[in-house]
This record gives structure tokens, C-alpha cells and sequence, in this order.
């Protein structure tokens, strides 16, 4: 969609609110509804003066938009940037060691049987990145993590495995001079680290988002700066890396936002659309679409 494209009174809309509303916005777009090209059109109408972030979910989705056409006021990033940018400032010669969990567990020499080895590594390092996913360090909620992402610890019983998990992670957490990828969101979060600020916050998918880095995104807004977030709750996809649909519902409710929608399909041929009416109801053919 290029900018002759005749915008939707659904875009419309959305515009108008960023150009002359207040608060926050949500904007609930379904499949094929141009929600990115839509993002960075309404990014665009952000009075010049202002700050922008447009948050990209992964590396791959930031160039994509970092190859439109973006304001010099818009800055393009990924939260992992945005929070590695705040642990280089607290920490200055920090390194990143992907490893860094698995020699945490080396050096706590847990008597791992042999057989066991692989499983049990493996079922540690998702336990202690799905904490740090959702913010959890008790051991409590940790066995609810356990539990509810059905990790295997056999051949240790429950509250074995968690207090493993739990020694991981505290150790984790006072290495502050290494990080993994995990720690460039959760350490700027967990120990406030001074986060660049914005007027304006974009976030795209944010139904792929854990509750780590939805709390990285909004450290990043200033006093009295909007937050915009674009959303497809039908198309969330992540749920094995602790994104939440309720958590994300329940993030929006706490926003107080306005919410707008793109309901319009431009992907689909009529006929697949009327099909799709089953999964999501509001969902529309563009005006004068052929078959």
C-alpha cells in the first residue's frame, strides 16, 4: 500500500486519534488488514517535535520497517536493543555470554544422573528463562511455572526441581557484569536501569509479547507520553515463550485506552473471507472487492 492507497475509515480513524487525541490507543487488527503499514502511517503523523519509538518484535521485522519510510524523529528498535542499550550504560563493559545459564548450572554441581543430563539442562534453562519471561523469582511461582508449562524434572521430585531452578536463577540475577539474551530485557527491568525515553510509543504485535518485555516497553515512555499498541489476539503465537492472551488483555484494560480496529481483509479473495467470518466475525472484504 503505497501513500495514493485510499485509506480505510478505520485508518482514518486511527489518525485522527494520533494526530488529535490524548491517552493511549489500542488498535485491534485482524489478518491481511496492512496493521504494519498502518503503524508506520500513523508513526509518520507524529508531530515532528515528538520522540518516537516504533518497537519491531525481532531483528527481521525492525529492517522490514527500518526499509519503509520513517520520520527523522522515529526511532526503529527492538526491545532486546532497548534494553541492552540500558544495561551497556549501567554496566559499561558488559559482555554477552549465551552460554551464561548453562555454566551457572555446571558450577552448581547438581547431581545430575548421566542418563538425565540433556532433559534435565534443558528443563532448567526453560524454567529459568520462562521466569525471567514473566517476572516470577519466588519459589512459589516458579513451581506455577513448572507446572503450568508442563516441564519434565524426573527423575527429582517438584519442589527438588524447583529449588534448583530457583538457585539458577538468584546466581543469574547477581551476575550483572554478563548477560544472555534473556537479560537484556529482564535486567533493565528487575534492577530499573535508566531506560531512553519517548513521547510516543508504537508497539507492533503485541500479542507476542511476554510480560517482561511489555514492562521494558513502557519503562521507555516519558511523564505524559501515548502509548499505541497494534495487536491480533486470533494470530498470537508464542504462548511457549510465556505470552500470555490474558495477560495481554489484561495489560490493555490496565492502559485505559481508546480502542480502534482494522477489520478489513486485504489478503483474501471474498470467498475465503466469508470462511474466516467463523473464527472472527467482524472481519471484512474490502469495498468493491471482485472475486
Amino acid at each position: 500500500m503505497e501513500e495514493k492507497f485510499e485509506w480505510s475509515k478505520y485508518q482514518q480513524a486511527i489518525f485522527d486519534e494520533v494526530v488529535n487525541g490524548s491517552g493511549n490507543m489500542v488498535v485491534n487488527a485482524l489478518a491481511g488488514s496492512a496493521k504494519t503499514t498502518s503503524l508506520i502511517e500513523a508513526a509518520n503523523r507524529v508531530h515532528e517535535d515528538k520522540k518516537v519509538l516504533l518497537c519491531a518484535f525481532n531483528k527481521r521485522i525492525k529492517e522490514e520497517l527500518e526499509s519503509r519510510s520513517l520520520n527523522a524523529n522515529i526511532k526503529c528498535s527492538t526491545l532486546h536493543s532497548l534494553g541492552f542499550a540500558a544495561c551497556r550504560k549501567a554496566e559499561p563493559f558488559v559482555q554477552v555470554d549465551a552460554n551464561k545459564v548453562d555454566d551457572i548450572i555446571n558450577s552448581m554441581r547438581f547431581n545430575i544422573p548421566s542418563d538425565s543430563y540433556s532433559k534435565i539442562m534443558s528443563g532448567l534453562k526453560q524454567s529459568v528463562s520462562l521466569s525471567k519471561a514473566l517476572l516470577v523469582d519466588t519459589p512459589s511461582k516458579i513451581k506455577e511455572v513448572v507446572e503450568e508449562y508442563d516441564i519434565d524434572y524426573t527423575p527429582y521430585g517438584l519442589d527438588e526441581f524447583v529449588g534448583m531452578v530457583f538457585k539458577v536463577l538468584d546466581k543469574s540475577k547477581s551476575i550483572t557484569k554478563v548477560i544472555d539474551f534473556d537479560d537484556q530485557v529482564y535486567h533493565p527491568v528487575i534492577f530499573q536501569y535508566q531506560v531512553e525515553k519517548f513521547d510516543s510509543i508504537f508497539i507492533d504485535e503485541f500479542q507476542d509479547l511476554n510480560k517482561n518485555q511489555m514492562s521494558l516497553a513502557f519503562m521507555a515512555k516519558k511523564k505524559d507520553a501515548r502509548i499505541h499498541v497494534f495487536l491480533d489476539i486470533l494470530q498470537a503465537i508464542y504462548a511457549f515463550r510465556a505470552a500470555s492472551p490474558k495477560h495481554v488483555k489484561e495489560t490493555i484494560a490496565s492502559l485505559n485506552a481508546k480502542e480502534y480496529s482494522l477489520p478489513i481483509c486485504y489478503r483474501c479473495p471474498n470467498k475465503v473471507i466469508e470462511l474466516a467470518k467463523e473464527f472472527a466475525p467482524n472481519i471484512e472484504s474490502p469495498p468493491g472487492k471482485k472475486d
